[in-house]
């Protein structure tokens, strides 16, 4: 799960109970590690589906005026949005093309907008090294501020599988040390393993999808 996920269900009903009453390291040293039977796995890299969920509010949904390029700090939609996003308490914006269960476009990018006025968003925060865009977007593009969908995988002890080589056993095999160099003087450890990790079957995994707090 993504940790915005993970901070929903730290503060949430009985676990946030459990941390303002018993168990303080739950919200300052972020100790929640299972849930039930489920232990909780969080990566900044699970899968968000930036703006597909529900409309915000205050709807923000046109497209770009003009090609962007990367590292640019301004842009021009080709409505009037001002309003809107001058309204909005979740100032997040989606550039790009709006991903369904089974698309992916991986130069979708969001924008946290701090100063806009009518169809020229000339001050942001994106994901670029400059603090501008990360990815050139061409005329046209989506610019969505809707929620996002956050994804969790449930998986249970069927949901993966491990091959590995015999001769080397299931956890691998330390090499070593070895001694090199013309004196000896370079002392090195290995370690090796062969095999992989894999899923069998899709209907041993279940992916929810669900709504964050930070984007309310």
């Amino acid at each position: 799960m993504h940790p915005y996920v993970f901070h929903d269900i730290s503060e949430s009903g009985n676990v946030d109970a459990i941390g303002l009453y018993q168990d303080k390291g739950i919200h300052l040293n972020f100790e929640l590690g299972q849930v039930g039977p489920f232990r909780l796995i969080v990566s900044p890299y699970a899968k968000v589906f930036f703006s597909a969920g529900a409309d915000n509010a205050y709807d923000v949904d046109t497209t770009l005026a003009a090609a962007s390029d990367p590292l640019a700090t301004s842009l021009t939609t080709a409505a009037d949005e001002s309003s809107d996003l001058g309204n909005a308490p979740n100032h997040l914006v989606t550039i790009g093309t709006e991903e369904t269960a089974s698309t992916f476009y991986p130069t979708n990018e969001r924008i946290q907008v701090n100063t806009v006025t009518t169809t020229a968003i000339s001050a942001f925060v994106g994901e670029g090294e400059n603090g501008g865009l990360r990815f050139a977007h061409a005329s046209g593009a989506g610019v969505r501020n809707a929620d996002s969908a956050y994804t969790i995988a449930f998986g249970g002890p069927a949901s993966l599988v491990k091959v590995f080589a015999p001769s080397v056993g299931e956890y691998g095999a330390v090499v070593g040390p070895k001694k090199d160099g013309l004196l000896d003087q370079f002392a090195s450890v290995g370690w090796k393993f062969y095999g992989q990790y894999g899923l069998l079957t899709d209907n041993r995994i279940l992916r929810g999808e669900y709504s964050t707090s930070y984007e309310a």
